[in-house]
């Protein structure tokens, strides 16, 4: 239409004859049909010609060899992650809670039921292999990980787990300066990244990172195991790898693993059934002894930082480790003499009872060759300087029990929560309490669990609180403050004209520590933790005294909390945990 057009105006400024015109519309025709071929080879050696200078820019699709990753490396204008970048996770609301609260209970009941094996080194923490799959399945396995991880408190985590999405070479970054969830923001470090992105075989990849869940899915129990804004992150997907890049990776990890620094791997074990498949033996009753023992030849292997062992052992296999080339940097980083163990295993047949599609994860530790110079790793918490030591427990696990509090602290928390339950009540606010208005010592700040109890007239009005120490003792007091008045859902919300009646207690409590039997409980000195299936409930040391119960009375009411039958304490799967507490309140 628009060459008929094009005459017609034509025709319009200069008439012609019909013959003429027919003469001219040919001889335009047969230029065209000249010039033709030859604006199609031009374009084709365009293409070809645009291709080759985009091949050689970098590997991003995992395609191109080193020595154009290292052209790419020099390039001045190399994209960096920047501090105004927020990568919000996607994962709220279906790997795991989207509820702030209902988040935070569930990892730290996790926390509270995983159980380390005895006997573990007394050396620092230098990496951890946890699972990555939905919270429901493999959370329990994780907590046995971060549980340990709460006591080494690094300041950085170099989290690198596999790309399920996008295909790359070598490490991605995030283009982010943060990394959000419903528990709010983890900072990234922005100057280890500087440094790994002079490794040609890290780049910059915000897509790779946008719906991927292996290092988003750490990121909550992060931010409950360890004391808010104590540490930064250094997430990375892997990619495609050569046998050589596996190397260059691990030595360039390896220069970020100083004594404050623990690499964190994520990564599920066997993939077992059709629906992944990989069906290496038949669907029977002996498929969980099986799939372990597959898993323990993969797992023993990593133990021992045996790459080649470990590669060879998938490639025999077949084996269906999603992180195996993120487990093997591990390897290459970590230095020689280094020692590894297993935390725990489980499946989410554990969870499901399907045993045709069945999934295995482990919890792995790896410990510096020098013996830590702090607390023994398996310690929940920070300690403060002045803080006695426990007698071993029945499972060979070292607990701390924090020092007595002096007066002067007692009541610096005591004033703590009741200008933070004056404020919030009246108007919605709470005191800053690093403003100056208050004394905030080291025992304060480290980290605790705390409940606080209102009563009004000597009646309860209000107990909420965090048995693990997942945030220093002042931050606990004041959260729970505001928690117990607003937020324990057996009771209304306290309201202004309440408060001058309402008298506030506080416990402080020490790391929850299991027992092999309620025989082992002592009423009056133990916090009782009950755990049964997924129903748990808790009662300070002081409840049971003050009921007037004895031991076998406090356990049928503990059991009546959880929601469970009366005599559900003496079920043999029934465990239990204990802590001690500080306990002063108001005018005491």
């Amino acid at each position: 239409m628009r060459r008929s057009s094009s005459i017609s105006v034509c025709e319009r400024k200069t008439p012609v004859g019909v013959g003429e015109r027919l003469g001219h519309l040919a001889s335009m025709r047969s230029s065209r049909c000249r010039a033709l071929p030859l604006f199609l080879l031009l374009c084709l050696l365009s293409w070809l010609f645009g291709c080759r200078c985009q091949a050689s820019q970098g590997p991003e699709q995992g395609a191109h060899s080193h020595e154009s990753r290292s052209d790419e490396a020099r390039h001045p204008m190399r994209e960096e992650p920047r501090p105004e970048h927020v990568h919000k996770t996607t994962l709220a609301g279906t790997w795991y809670p989207d509820r702030p609260e209902e988040l935070r209970s569930l990892i730290g009941r996790y926390l509270a039921e995983a159980s380390l094996p005895e006997a573990l080194p007394k050396r620092s923490l230098a990496g951890l292999v946890v699972p990555h799959a939905g919270y429901i399945y493999s959370g329990p396995v994780a907590a046995c990980g971060y549980r340990l991880l709460a006591s080494a408190s690094p300041r950085r985590v170099v989290l690198v787990g596999p790309s399920h999405r996008s295909a790359f070479r070598g490490l991605a970054l995030s283009d982010a300066g943060v990394f959000e969830t419903p528990l709010g923001q983890v900072r990234v470090d922005l100057e280890a990244c500087r440094r790994l992105l002079a490794c040609p075989l890290i780049n910059v990849d915000r897509q790779a990172h946008r719906f991927e869940h292996s290092v988003d899915i750490q990121l909550p129990f992060l931010q409950v195991a360890l004391p808010r804004d104590s540490f930064q992150i250094v997430p990375m997907l892997v990619g495609n790898l050569r046998e050589e890049d596996s190397t260059v990776l691990g030595r360039t990890l390896a220069d970020l693993l100083d004594d404050a620094t623990i690499l964190l791997i994520s990564s599920d074990f066997t993939h077992y059934g059709p629906r992944y498949g990989y069906v290496p033996f038949p669907s029977d009753g002996s498929i969980a002894e099986r799939l372990r023992r597959l898993d323990e030849g993969a797992w023993s292997r990593v133990l021992a930082l045996d790459r080649n062992s470990f590669d060879s052992y998938r490639r025999e296999t077949g084996a269906t480790i999603c992180g195996a080339l993120a487990i093997g940097l591990l390897i290459e980083a970590l230095p020689k003499g280094t020692e590894g163990r297993l935390l725990c295993y489980g499946t989410s047949a554990d969870v499901t009872g399907d045993f045709e599609n069945v999934v295995g994860y482990a919890a792995l530790a790896f410990f510096r060759t020098s013996p830590a110079s702090a607390e023994a790793p398996n310690l929940p918490g920070k300690e403060p300087k002045s803080m006695k030591k426990e007698p071993p427990s029945s499972s060979g696990e070292k607990f701390a029990i924090e020092s007595v509090l002096t007066p002067s602290e007692k009541q610096t928390l005591l004033r703590l929560a009741r200008d933070t339950l004056e404020s919030y009540v009246r108007r919605g606010r709470m005191p800053d309490p690093l403003g100056g208005a208050y004394e905030i010592t080291e025992n304060l700040r480290a980290p605790r669990g705390a409940f606080v109890t209102l009563k009004k007239h000597g009646v309860l009005r209000g107990c909420i609180g965090y048995i693990l120490p997942h945030e220093p003792l002042y931050l606990a007091v004041q959260e729970n403050a505001v928690n117990a008045a607003c937020k324990d859902s057996r009771f209304p919300k306290v309201k202004p004209e309440e408060l001058k009646d309402i008298e506030i207690e506080i416990s402080a409590l020490s790391p929850p520590r299991p027992v092999e039997s309620y025989e082992d409980i002592q009423i009056g000195t133990h916090g009782i933790l009950l755990r049964k299936g997924r129903a748990q409930a808790v009662f300070l040391p002081q409840v049971a005294p003050e009921q007037g119960w004895g031991l076998q009375e406090t356990l049928r009411q503990l059991s009546l909390k959880a929601g469970l039958p009366r005599d559900a304490w003496k079920d043999p799967d029934t465990r239990f945990s204990v802590f001690t507490a500080e306990v002063f309140e108001e005018h005491s």
